[in-house]
């Protein structure tokens, strides 16, 4: 089919629905003009393909990821997200780190669908990203628990040596995650001459106090 995203579609559903002779008729596809109908082709033999259609589907990952065009980036990402081996998503960690947006959004997406606590020491530091800040705070709330060990230490203010300008955005992270235990820490830091961070802090323990 001309248009690429059929031919997405396409290679999932042969994937989801079809049988090893069924699967081979997605190998072709590995050389697509498209880079997301190589990346749908890459999820698809890595998830269901045997060992030969695996080394593959791996090489022209590694083509994706080491590619110098963005779009190409993003489909390695997309491709990530739909790949069930959790070893492959330490890849994420090069894409969230990317110069382009595009792709950093695109890693981000990747990590909601499979949220690996090895990736939180990159994910904390998008905080400061003015382009990725935001989607960097949401997905980091869905960690839950586990994301506080990270997050805590980062929560200082602007004025003080070695401060993260990202700090703003954690307080209402942590009223989504919803644990009491960061109370104590909320209230500590509305004790802080930076008065950004302190209102912050104080619409934080005001609503978490509310919520638990």
């Amino acid at each position: 089919h001309p248009n690429p995203q059929v031919r997405c579609a396409t290679i999932r559903a042969l994937s989801s629905l079809g049988d090893q002779e069924t699967i081979v008729d997605i190998e072709p596809h590995l050389q697509d003009p498209i880079a997301i109908v190589r990346a749908a082709a890459i999820a698809s033999l890595v998830n269901t393909g045997d060992l030969d259609q695996l080394i593959d589907a791996g090489l022209a990952l590694r083509d994706l990821l080491n590619s110098t065009k963005p779009p190409s980036r993003v489909a390695a990402a997309q491709a990530l997200a739909d790949i069930k081996d959790s070893l492959l998503h330490r890849s994420l960690i090069g894409l969230l780190q990317d110069p382009d947006p595009s792709v950093q959004k695109a890693a981000l997406e990747a990590c909601r669908i499979h949220p690996d606590t090895k990736l939180l020491p990159i994910l904390v530091p998008l905080l400061s990203d003015p382009e990725v800040g935001h989607l960097a705070a949401d997905i980091l709330a869905s960690f839950g628990r586990p994301a506080l060990n990270h997050l805590v230490p980062y929560l200082t203010p602007s004025n003080e040596d070695g401060a993260f300008s990202g700090a703003y955005m954690i307080p209402a992270i942590l009223v989504e995650i919803g644990d009491v235990s960061t109370l104590p820490t909320l209230l500590n830091e509305a004790n802080t001459a930076d008065h950004l961070l302190r209102n912050k802090c104080l619409q934080a323990y005001a609503k978490l106090l509310k919520k638990a």
